[in-house]
């Protein structure tokens, strides 16, 4: 099972510190906010927010706040101005960022040809760029001659190095810039003010259907799928989502391309071409992604809500669409959509968030070049749409009849609880933040938490709290907790705690302190964040410029003001039963369900609401429960160690039996943070399938152990995580480095000293069980994934052997499980950031005191990778779920272990392939929702997966359609000149130079050296070089050795997951044999045995 991390995300609400006040720095260039784990974190304001307990097979507890948390920020002057005044296309593999510029981005080649317009049609993968026609506007307007814009400030944070501008352009257009001269990789975005809620009631799905469309040719840049070759022969990637009021565009591309991809980006929202082939196809898509949709027991919770709002609401309308709401895509779907766009894609309806490696005022240039010609619209029409969304009511404004008892796909028990809450004041509301303190109480996991109530009870697994529609108006917030066997039969009960600690909550207040630790995390996280990628930067500062003043573009979402404490108490106080939507869902309701939801795919039944609302709103009070208590986590020493020497390889500071110590300082990085990661190699935890099934209960039982105090180390901003898996047991430290060497030693300890009580067992036991039985209910794509692994894989274990054992297994074996587990471990760490040597020492002996182990004897067994057999190899299955209606079919084909140029030729011939294989298979053949090309690697052993998911085209027939694109392709590489091969190795040259950006991808970089025993710290820029002295004909050579149709030399696998609709009589299950790679060599082994030797 992957590893899972501890995610913390704190959102607080007190005063800053005089230390904290915004600052005139105009020399200081920025960095805005990045996750203490994840350096995509977003900075946008929080529309899905969740906290939860992890209730599957991971030691692991998980809060999500998609907001950032913050640190103090700085405001740059503005420059002298004359007027001082959540339903994605799906993703492909994107570039990474990169420090380094290509020579030059792929120029606009002259219109081809007779013979190369043909083969361009002939061969849809051809990865070249569109020529560029003559422009022509579908809006009609002419733009008038550019006018200076208006500039404004941005505040950021005293550390951060980059550069900010805010532009409001003369056609009401706002728009972002972020210069950073040391990040080469350019991205854009756009926030359109338009989501479904603006779809007409006779066209459910309009607003996403428009989303889609957009990207199939522009005035300028007519030829299906050009915006996308742009990019990707520029090493970059584009996508787009739809929500309830807005929908976003981005992109990223190297910097040198970012004119080009902006005059694109604004094309495509300007003139879209909306021609009727491309409807009638794009329909086909939107229908496939409803089809997909439709086996997620998250849409079918959201169906069932949306069936009990208002009709006359927007938030109960069919938001996605398929081909029935959308008529096939028919000309009057057409002219429908032709309107929509031209009443609601407005320059004032538009915010525009660029960052690119050019200086502010050429980002400036840029933006007024591709964007001040966006058509404008009269102000009265712009004023009455915006006014029309601001007074949205609630969507639930009766009380709710029924309590829904859903069936989901997979097996899970969950309660909800979902209010819709009037807004009154949305910019002290934004400001104040008073929701995030507010799902921080409801999902509290420490002591007096409800969370922790239920699960020492034996009711509960685990609590999720989010905000899923937050507007000007109105949110709707949930609180669902998923329930044990024993929680599900006394689910009224639960319910009764639930209203009780809410009670408890809103009669003895919230404390002071909940409100000083949130708001100081906040600033905390804010001042010391390292810079995200430019990606994700983007798309949230597009969305942050509709809801903040210039000023706090990057501060809004951040910070929060210190409004919370009045604006909380009257949040709490509309929590109430009577104004619960109630949704019960559990596989027991399948013989009461005799309805269906029109549009979300599942059965369910209905229960009377009012006389349980009734008995929840008398529920005696828990006296357990209450609010949190003082959070000894929140960091205080903030000091920076000495420097060392950034960007060298890691020291190694010790090496012997029974540990590996790697070292990194923290460089010339300015935050007080570390990552420690932590392997204990214990060859006997995963080494059979009824060793593996305990392993994951123990993994469960560690992180009950733990959560208390892994969950206040979250909201301190010290992330704490691990798993459990065939290499042993890993954990991770990650963020404030002050408490993180105790940390690590107290789990260390509490990893050797479980001792869990038969009930917790029991429960453990049983939410493994039961996430075993759902693998067999994941998607038919995911299936085929599955598959494919288990046939080259021969060590690792099937899930209903696992299931089998865990079912059968007893608390007495898991006491003797961990023993001998234990008995003999050998620790390899790696310690990243603000800690010296002299503490990176003392975490790895206090680990190994705390283990009380022995080091191993021999060196621990390595898992083999099977070599497939030259030719075709074809295995079938069929989908275990009797309501999935798509197959999926993978072509896998084995490049081999990881040597010479054939790792950086698979990568650079992967994202050559990835485009145009979309490009056919999904935009032009509609053959599915889910289509992609990428490189993989199982046990160091290297390969390439076609995978298509549709419900429309059997397996047999889309593994010849992808036979078919690889033919086509060959003549595409045949014919690609030097000169643009030169261009694609120069992007993939800086993306592979480009690993450092922040503190966590570094670490991620290292450790995954030290995981596989490589210990090869320079390899990203070894495989720079070597990818800019590629030629073509190495990667045709390359190409005719593993990836050609019909190659003598190709090792081919092709995996069908069929519908149980579309399965065969008989299947093909072929044999694959007994040849195996060598297995990865422990590259310190020799270092080792000299010193078992007494050499060393």
């Amino acid at each position: 099972m992957a590893t899972a991390l501890i995610t913390s995300a704190l959102l607080a609400l007190t005063p800053l510190p005089s230390h904290h006040a915004i600052r005139v720095s105009p020399h200081l260039p920025p960095r805005p906010f990045v996750s203490p784990l994840r350096s995509s974190a977003c900075l946008h304001e929080p529309l899905d927010i969740s906290l939860h307990l992890a209730h599957t097979p991971r030691l692991a507890l998980h809060l999500a706040f998609h907001t950032p948390l913050s640190r103090p920020p700085r405001l740059l002057p503005p420059p002298p101005s004359p007027h001082p005044h959540a339903h994605p296309r799906p993703t492909l593999p994107s570039a990474a960022t990169s420090p380094l510029l290509p020579r030059r981005p792929i120029p606009f080649p002259p219109r081809p040809t007779l013979p190369s317009r043909r083969l361009l049609l002939a061969a849809p993968a051809l990865l070249l760029v569109s020529p560029r026609s003559p422009a022509h506007s579908l809006a009609g307007a002419t733009p008038a001659p550019p006018r200076a814009p208006q500039r404004f400030a941005v505040a950021s944070s005293p550390l951060d190095r980059r550069l900010y501008r805010a532009l409001r352009l003369p056609n009401g257009l706002h728009a972002f810039l972020c210069s950073d001269g040391a990040e080469a990789r350019a991205a854009a975005a756009v926030n359109v003010h338009v989501g479904s809620y603006a779809d007409p009631d006779e066209w459910p799905g309009l607003a996403h259907f428009c989303e889609h469309m957009l990207f199939l040719g522009s005035a300028r840049f007519p030829e299906e799928g050009s915006f996308e070759r742009f990019l990707s022969a520029n090493g970059g990637s584009s996508n787009a989502f739809t929500e309830s009021e807005d929908t976003t565009y981005y992109c990223d591309v190297s910097g040198a391309a970012l004119d080009g991809a902006l005059e694109r980006l604004a094309d495509l929202l300007r003139a879209p071409l909306l021609s009727p082939s491309a409807a009638a196809r794009e329909v086909n898509a939107i229908d496939a992604e409803h089809e997909k949709n439709l086996q997620s027991d998250g849409w079918r919770a959201d169906a069932a809500r949306r069936r009990l709002a208002d009709p006359s609401h927007p938030y109960a309308r069919f938001a996605t669409g398929n081909r029935e709401t959308l008529r096939g895509g028919d000309a009057a779907a057409l002219a429908a959509l032709a309107a929509f766009h031209r009443e609601h894609y407005r320059a004032e309806r538009m915010c525009l968030a660029v960052q690119g490696p050019q200086p502010l005022a050429q980002l400036e240039q840029l933006a007024l070049r591709h964007f001040a010609e966006l058509p404008s619209c009269a102000g009265a029409a712009c004023a009455g749409a915006r006014a029309a969304y601001d007074r949205l009511p609630p969507p639930f404004a009766a009380p709710p009849p029924c309590v829904t008892l859903l069936v989901p796909q997979r097996e899970a028990r969950r309660l909800t609880f979902t209010w819709s809450v009037a807004i009154a004041d949305a910019r002290a509301w934004r400001a104040a933040k008073p929701h995030a303190v507010v799902l921080l109480l409801l999902a509290h996991r420490g002591e007096a938490g409800l969370a922790r109530y239920l699960k020492a009870a034996g009711l509960a697994d685990g609590v999720e709290a989010g905000v899923g529609e937050l507007t000007d108006s109105f949110l709707l917030l949930s609180c669902s907790i998923d329930l044990t066997l024993a929680g599900f039969a006394e689910w009224r009960a639960v319910g009764a705690a639930f209203f009780s600690y809410v009670r408890a909550l809103r009669s003895r207040g919230v404390p002071p302190h909940v409100y000083a630790d949130a708001r100081r995390m906040r600033a905390l996280l804010f001042q010391y964040a390292e810079p995200p990628p430019p990606v994700s930067l983007v798309q949230s500062a597009a969305r942050a410029a509709r809801l903040y003043p210039p000023a706090q573009w990057l501060t809004g979402p951040a910070l929060a003001s210190d409004g919370a404490p009045a604006l909380v108490p009257p949040l709490l106080a509309a929590l109430r039963p009577a104004a619960a939507v109630v949704t019960l869902a559990a596989p027991e309701h399948a013989r009461l369900a005799a309805l269906r939801l029109r549009w979300g795919g599942g059965a369910y039944a209905e229960l009377p609401a009012a006389p349980l609302l009734a008995a929840w709103d008398a529920a005696p009070p828990l006296a357990p429960l209450g609010p949190p208590r003082r959070n000894p986590y929140i960091p205080r020493a903030l000091g920076l160690r000495p420097a060392g020497g950034g960007g060298a390889p890691p020291a190694r500071l010790r090496l012997e039996r029974a540990a590996r110590l790697h070292f990194a300082p923290r460089g010339a990085r300015e935050t007080p943070k570390a990552v420690v990661c932590l392997q204990l190699r214990a060859p006997r935890l995963y080494a059979t399938p009824a060793a593996a099934a305990l392993a994951e209960v123990y993994g469960l039982l560690l992180a009950d152990e733990l959560q208390d105090v892994a969950y206040e180390a979250a909201l301190g901003g010290l992330a704490c995580g691990g798993g459990v898996g065939w290499r042993g047991l890993s954990l991770s430290l990650s963020g404030f480095d002050e408490h993180a060497p105790a940390l690590a030693a107290l789990v260390a300890r509490a990893a050797r000293d479980l001792a869990p009580r038969a009930a917790a067992f029991d429960a453990r036991r049983e939410a493994v069980c039961r996430g075993l039985r759902n693998l067999a209910a994941a998607p038919a794509a995911q299936l085929c994934v599955q598959q494919r692994s288990l046939a080259l894989q021969p060590s690792r274990h099937a899930a209903e052997a696992m299931l089998a054992a865990a079912e059968a297994a007893s608390l007495d074996e898991l006491a003797a499980f961990r023993e001998a587990a234990f008995e003999r471990v050998e620790v390899e760490a790696l310690v990243c950031g603000n800690l010296d040597g002299a503490q990176a020492e003392q975490i790895v002996r206090g680990v190994l005191a705390a283990l009380r182990a022995a080091p191993p004897e021999a060196p621990p067994a390595v898992r083999r990778a099977r070599r497939l057999p030259v030719g075709s190899t074809l295995r079938q299955h069929v989908a275990a779920n009797a309501e999935e209606r798509s197959s999926a079919t993978e072509v896998y084909v084995q490049v081999g272990p990881d040597e010479g140029d054939e790792w950086v030729l698979l990568t650079l011939l992967s994202q050559m392939l990835a485009k145009g294989f979309y490009s056919e298979l999904r935009t032009r053949q509609q053959l599915g929702y889910i289509v992609q090309c990428t490189p993989t690697e199982l046990d160091g052993v290297r390969g390439l997966s076609f995978l298509v998911q549709s419900s429309s085209t059997p397996p047999q027939e889309v593994e010849r359609r992808i036979e078919g694109f690889l033919r086509l392709f060959r003549g595409t590489l045949l014919l690609l000149p030097q000169e643009e091969l030169d261009l694609y190795c120069d992007t993939l040259a800086a993306q592979f130079a480009s690993v450092d950006g922040s503190l966590e991808l570094q670490a991620a970089r290292l450790w995954q050296e030290c995981l596989i025993q490589r210990y090869d710290f320079e390899r990203p820029w070894a495989n720079a070089r070597k990818v800019r002295q590629l030629t073509q004909p190495q990667l045709l050579d390359f190409f005719d050795t593993y990836v050609a149709a019909g190659s003598p030399t190709r090792r081919r696998m092709a995996t069908h997951v069929f519908a149980q609709s579309m399965a065969p009589d008989t299947l093909t299950l072929q044999p694959l044999g007994d040849d195996f790679f060598p297995p990865l060599e422990d590259q310190l082994a020799d270092q080792l045995a000299d010193l078992a030797a007494g050499q060393v």
